[in-house]
């Protein structure tokens, strides 16, 4: 329920914007160049490969982007024997509002984003009890038993907040994006025991801080 309602905020946010552009001019005859495409590389560092970032000129100062990532490393957690491979994708809907109207997506903004994001990986966990602790036995103990355990993991993300940045044009192509946001989402984390067939479902709420530099074009 959760996931559909994510998905239903960010498909409003991106179509109020996309009413928006259609009671203005055909931007593309009133604007030079007014697409961005951007290559964001830092999003290894959550487990994405590279993220490819499009944003379009709505106004001369406001715009809006949807950036696309596939996920291919599964999220490190308590007990996990290391990185995994996974499966999974994530999207970043934007609203920019620009200080320059001038310079269409040029220069520093402000904005709204959302960010969704669903994977799933599997996860060798170690763990080292007693026997009386897995067996139930209160009479033999053994300091040096270790379970091996296998999970499957599904869990999906979502987060809403504002942010700033400074997208610099050089010369007539080249764009330089830098941003920074704060934000509220939450999580729903699911964990399947393939041993066992036990399960765990956990629905968690943080603070969502956002930055990132991306290098790429406008045409």
């Amino acid at each position: 329920m959760k996931t559909s309602k994510s998905i239903i905020l960010s498909v409003l946010l991106l179509s109020s914007v996309n009413l928006f552009s259609q009671t203005t001019k055909d931007i593309s005859k009133t604007i030079e160049r007014p697409n961005v495409i951007n290559l964001s590389p830092l999003v290894i560092l959550r487990g994405q490969a590279i993220e490819v970032h499009y944003e379009r000129a709505l106004t001369p100062s406001l715009s809006a982007a949807v950036g696309f990532a596939p996920i291919i490393i599964g999220e490190i957690n308590d007990g996990s024997t290391g990185l995994t491979s996974a499966k999974g994708f994530a999207i970043d809907p934007e609203i920019r509002l620009y200080a320059s109207k001038d310079r269409v997506l040029n220069g520093f903004y402000i904005g709204m984003y959302s960010y969704q994001r669903f994977s799933n990986w599997s996860q060798s966990d170690v763990w080292q009890n007693t026997i009386n602790e897995i067996l139930g036995s209160a009479n033999v103990t053994d300091p040096t038993y270790k379970l091996n355990d296998t999970y499957k993991i599904n869990k999906s993300r979502s987060s809403y907040g504002l942010q700033m940045g400074f997208q610099p044009v050089f010369g007539k192509w080249f764009v330089i994006d830098f941003n920074t946001g704060l934000g509220y989402g939450s999580a729903n984390y699911t964990s399947i025991n393939n041993r066992s067939a036990w399960n765990n479902t956990q629905n968690k709420g943080f603070l969502d801080f956002r930055l990132n530099f991306s290098l790429g074009v406008k045409f």
